[in-house]
């Protein structure tokens, strides 16, 4: 299950970040445990959107992790949770499915 993601730098890539707004990731999980992404997601939509295709691409529980991605987020950022999932709610990358799974797990927070 999901764990952290973490924006960071890397000394290799300092001169290239600024001009190509891309910068590292890493996420950690229980299962797969840290991994780097290479990507430009600076906002928490687009975070969210990362914690979907990663989960995806691995064929693990996509909806639990994102729960547990907007838990982390609360968390470190003092954002209430149902505040979150309203703001993601509009985005284009939740499907339907997506998010009918994503609010039977918010039930249970």
């Amino acid at each position: 299950m999901f764990k952290s993601l973490t924006r960071v730098l890397y000394q290799e890539d300092l001169i290239t970040h600024y001009p190509t707004n891309e910068c590292w990731y890493e996420l950690e999980d229980d299962e797969f445990g840290t991994i780097r992404i290479k990507d430009s997601a600076y906002d928490r939509f687009q975070r969210a959107e990362l914690i979907i295709v990663e989960y995806s691409k691995r064929n693990l529980n996509v909806a639990a992790n994102l729960v547990k991605f907007l838990i982390y987020h609360s968390t470190r950022y003092a954002t209430p949770i149902d505040s979150l999932w309203h703001w993601l709610q509009g985005s284009s990358f939740l499907t339907k499915e997506l998010k009918e799974k994503v609010q039977k797990y918010l039930v249970l927070v």
